[in-house]
């Protein structure tokens, strides 16, 4: 049971801001020469290596996108690793007043398996699915929570079992519905979903897969792309603080059994 309290213990110190969680994430920083960030007689930005690797793999990753993070994250961009990168484009814009998020990138999606609305769970990830399969339409997303039992109970008490039952969601996706029943872990994702969408994918004709990379368990990292596009990003992504690798399905395996 103690397991379970550092898990749900307090969530609200978990999902702190990105921009702080990046303060702690350790930099890869770029240069042959050894020149600090910013260091050269230009004036100029160091290019770092991780910067260089995002956008040889293809991903957006404009001028003004890596001016505008290095003002929200307070850090000079090419002290930024891939996985920095990739976090901060894929997790894009939420707007905690209207609960509306509005992506960064038609690469790379990246969310916290941790979900700050829970009601909105599998709603939210649909969001980033369309924003990284191209020419995709998902629409008329609803979900349902009727089977849940103690929704999100063990918040005042963390002696309750995690939430129990199941939860479903249904969508249209290129004119076609599709629906399905997850088992409920409380306010983690279920990972399964991974695998009903790319069924979903598959049957409406789409080539590609949809990779998903591990970063701190808390986080995942998710690119629409070939086998071979995965196999080259994968080494580029520094998995920190990952219990050994322990991947998502793996966590929730040994906290609730399934």
């Amino acid at each position: 049971m103690q397991s379970r309290k550092i898990v749900f213990g307090i969530v609200a110190l978990i999902l702190a801001a990105l921009g702080i969680v990046m303060l702690v994430i350790p930099p890869i920083h770029g240069g042959d020469d050894g020149a600090a960030p910013g260091d050269n007689d230009s004036g100029k930005k160091v290019m770092s290596m991780a910067i260089e690797q995002v956008r040889a793999f293809g991903i957006d990753l404009t001028d003004e996108k890596l001016k505008e993070m290095e003002n929200e994250l307070k850090r000079d961009v090419s002290a930024l690793s891939v996985t920095d990168i990739l976090l901060w484009l894929g997790m894009g814009k939420y707007d905690y007043d209207t609960d509306q998020w509005t992506p960064r990138s038609n690469r790379v999606y990246a969310f916290d398996a941790e979900i700050y609305n829970v009601g909105k769970m599998y709603t939210l990830f649909l969001q980033g699915v369309q924003a990284i399969v191209p020419d995709i339409k998902i629409t008329d997303i609803s979900e349902d929570l009727s089977k849940m039992t103690d929704e999100i109970g063990f918040l005042e008490d963390p002696d309750l079992p995690p939430v129990n039952g199941k939860r479903s969601v249904s969508f249209v996706c290129n004119n076609h519905p599709y629906s399905t029943e997850l088992d409920s872990f409380g306010d983690w994702f279920n990972p399964e979903m991974f695998a009903f969408m790319d069924h979903v994918l598959e049957k409406e004709g789409y080539p590609l897969k949809l990779y998903q990379f591990s970063a701190n368990i808390q986080y995942v990292i998710m690119v629409y792309c070939s086998d071979s596009e995965a196999e080259e990003l994968a080494p580029l992504i520094d998995i920190f603080g990952s219990n050994d690798g322990e991947t998502l399905e793996e966590l929730m395996e040994r906290y609730f059994g399934k």
